[in-house]
């Protein structure tokens, strides 16, 4: 049987935000450090919503000493690692 709850029994308070233009490594950062799986993504306005299920694949690139990192076919070398950004991995809630 499922049970319902709401989402304020789940979510920490207050509500930790980031920026879409902020680094992905200070959202890793903050998940692994609060214990927290999601982070609202908002500039003035809500962006959407980014989560551990999103970033979970970056974490070998930020995780290695080589200078190329090859991962689930995506080829990165290593100085360009600090371009990714939040943007680059949110979940808009309208499904965009």
């Amino acid at each position: 049987m499922r049970q319902r709850f709401k989402v304020k029994e789940w979510m920490s308070t207050p509500a930790l935000t980031v920026k879409a233009s902020q680094p992905i490594s200070f959202a890793l950062y903050l998940m692994q450090n609060k214990g927290i799986s999601h982070l609202i993504v908002k500039n003035n306005e809500l962006l959407g919503v980014l989560s551990v299920k999103e970033v979970i694949g970056v974490l070998p690139f930020l995780r290695t000493k080589k200078e190329t990192v090859f991962e689930s076919g995506v080829i990165v070398p290593r100085e360009f690692l600090h371009l990714l950004t939040v943007g680059d991995f949110t979940t808009n809630p309208n499904g965009e």
